[in-house]
């Protein structure tokens, strides 16, 4: 059960699997991949061939229920953007199905989800304060849900069965370290309710129901230092944010969208210094610490994309 701020509600929990799926990137070579893997998150290990996007992509949003894994947006070797919305069965291995279109052509869609809803929490390539969703169990194109509060891109997503987030950032002159927060089940404007302990683009998020964990990202600001830094904060609360510990290497690209079940979060691929690397490395979210090796991708990527059927912000409408 969980109070959704007017009453409680019941959520069946026996379709979570634990399942994460990656999507597309760009490999050590710059060129984007279709690739779409999978892992299991309770345990450790590489990962597996699950199908393929329609096109390669790289900057996807991806987002899930406990049943679909839907794709957003994205850059394609032969457009900078698109608008095309697809969706996958996650119990399956399968290729993308069309789902519908976003109100507009965007990459680094900052996506979340509840148990019923996907969102388009801004986006780049430049910086948009729009946000889109659409009903997952259904077909069709997005719907305009609000605008956020600072407009920015390559941040990174986290939700709650209540609450979105889009944290951090850079809006094409500066770093952003802002946090916002929407409620899924309702429409409206992003809601400011503090700042980042280190602010820029790049970054990953993953939560449970209670706790958002950023991991990596870089500043905008010439010499475009990277981040090994984890910190994290209570979206229940929307407290402050609190030094978690280290990734182990400095580092930006490591999968956008919410990677993680009710214990751990995974970040996947991303940069190295100059180079992608295949690495997979897991965090435990309700405790704090460094994060420990997983499991290898199928190749060296950076700018992937990752869903869950198990993420923090299942169970809410």
């Amino acid at each position: 059960e969980f109070f959704d701020g007017n009453s409680w509600r019941q959520v069946d929990n026996t379709t979570r699997s634990g399942r994460v799926l990656t999507f597309g990137g760009k490999d050590s070579g710059g060129t984007r991949v279709s690739n779409i893997t999978s892992l299991q998150i309770s345990t450790l290990g590489n990962a597996i061939h699950f199908g393929n996007m329609s096109v390669a992509r790289r900057q996807v949003g991806a987002c899930a229920s406990e049943v679909r894994a839907l794709t957003m947006g994205g850059s394609s070797s032969s457009s900078d953007t698109t608008n095309e919305i697809h969706y996958y069965t996650i119990a399956s291995e399968s290729d993308a199905i069309d789902f519908g279109d976003l109100l507009g052509a965007k990459q680094t869609c900052h996506s979340l989800s509840s148990s019923t809803r996907g969102i388009s929490y801004g986006s780049g390539g430049s910086p948009y304060n729009q946000i889109d969703y659409v009903e997952i169990g259904t077909l069709g194109n997005a719907i305009d849900f609000g605008d956020t509060a600072v407009a920015s891109r390559i941040a990174a997503p986290a939700s709650s069965p209540i609450r979105g987030f889009k944290t951090g950032g850079t809006d094409d002159s500066i770093n952003r370290s802002e946090k916002e927060y929407i409620t899924i089940s309702s429409k409206g404007n992003g809601i400011e309710f503090g700042d980042m302990r280190l602010s820029g683009p790049g970054s990953s998020g993953v939560s449970n129901n209670v706790r958002a964990v950023i991991a990596g990202g870089y500043s905008y600001i010439s010499p475009y230092p990277r981040y090994s830094d984890i910190e994290y904060f209570n979206m229940v609360s929307l407290g402050e944010s609190i030094h978690f510990g280290d990734l182990g290497r400095l580092t930006t690209g490591t999968g956008g969208g919410n990677a993680a079940n009710q214990v751990r979060g995974l970040f996947t691929g991303g940069y190295d210094g100059p180079t992608a690397v295949n690495r997979i490395d897991f965090i435990t979210i309700a405790s704090t610490g460094n994060a420990t090796f997983f499991g290898d991708l199928s190749g060296a990527t950076s700018q992937v994309c990752n869903a869950s059927d198990s993420h923090g912000g299942l169970g809410g409408f």
